[in-house]
């Protein structure tokens, strides 16, 4: 059977891949992770304002209203609302891009390298990890289902916007908030950061670290908790396969399945998605447990023999 979770061997003259997971190969700089997530809020900000403008810029030109007013006096979805909401997430999302890119100037390695873009083959075990992801997005489920009544205003808007958008923007939608955060994000967080902090510490530390900043861009608490253990599933995966690309895919699907499932069952938004969650649970954690067993014996498989 092939072999899809296998590395790739390291580039020439980059680092070998055992530093690349975790084993020292002498002391390695932190300041450009530090660098890099300092400049990530400053970048963001301006994405947003250029975005604004440019959107204000085009509503002018193109007589664009967003959003009509309900009975309650809420602010409707229509085409033009979600556009605008597109330009932004694409200006937000090319931030994480550019930031990423920025910070492979000032490491010692090739940007590929730097950034986990090192090419794998997709096998059958991509489709069984797909699967598998559906566990950890169970567990953020229950989490949330524990913790929280009912869901915060972001939330909330978020339903509202997936639920209400028109039929014919709603594919751009699901783009925007699946395959756009699966590629940008993964290369910021378990691509630049994660792999720089993975030459001075151990797995476990440079998972940690990376998870909680990738969850706390999320700004909105009850997404922050409840996107951690899709995090830390994300994290393994860089650290394990040595790229993001299976993160990619993974981050993608999980998005798009949540985005999916709010389209078709709004209830999937608050604490009565309980039958999803259960089905989720069954079908993914023998997956789960496929996929790390995998993992973990290619690993094993490709380390050097001890000295």
């Amino acid at each position: 059977m092939e072999e899809p979770f296998r590395e790739p061997p390291p580039p020439a003259g980059g680092p070998s891949e055992e530093s690349a997971h975790g084993v020292p190969g002498g002391p390695v700089r932190l300041w450009p992770v530090v660098a890099v997530l300092g400049a990530l809020l400053p970048a963001v900000v301006t994405a947003q304002l250029a975005a604004g403008l440019l959107w204000l810029l085009a509503s002018r030109v193109l007589g664009l209203e967003s959003g009509g007013s309900g009975e309650s006096g809420a602010v409707g979805f229509d085409a033009a609302a979600v556009a605008q909401v597109l330009v932004a997430t694409l200006f937000a999302q090319g931030a994480f891009v550019v930031v990423a890119i920025l910070g492979t100037f000032f490491v010692e390695r090739p940007a590929g390298d730097a950034l986990g873009l090192a090419r794998r083959r997709l096998g059958v075990g991509d489709a069984v990890l797909l699967a598998a992801t559906l566990f950890p997005a169970a567990v953020s489920q229950l989490w949330w289902d524990w913790r929280y009544d009912e869901p915060s205003e972001a939330l909330v808007q978020l339903s509202r916007l997936v639920v209400e958008s028109p039929a014919a923007v709603f594919p751009f939608l699901l783009v925007a908030f699946s395959v756009l955060p699966g590629f940008c994000e993964e290369l910021l967080f378990r691509g630049f950061v994660q792999r720089h902090l993975l030459l001075a510490w151990r797995p476990v530390h440079a998972i940690a670290v990376s998870s909680l900043v990738f969850a706390a861009v999320h700004l909105d608490p009850q997404h922050v908790w409840s996107v951690l253990p899709l995090a830390v599933w994300l994290g393994y995966l860089g650290w394990r396969t040595g790229s993001i690309w299976a993160g990619v895919l993974v981050h993608a699907f999980n998005n798009g399945f949540s985005i999916l499932m709010m389209r078709l069952d709004p209830t999937t938004a608050d604490a009565t998605s309980a039958p999803w969650t259960i089905a989720m649970v069954a079908l993914g954690l023998p997956a789960f447990l496929w996929t790390v067993w995998r993992l973990e014996r290619t690993a094993r498989s490709s380390a050097p023999p001890a000295p």
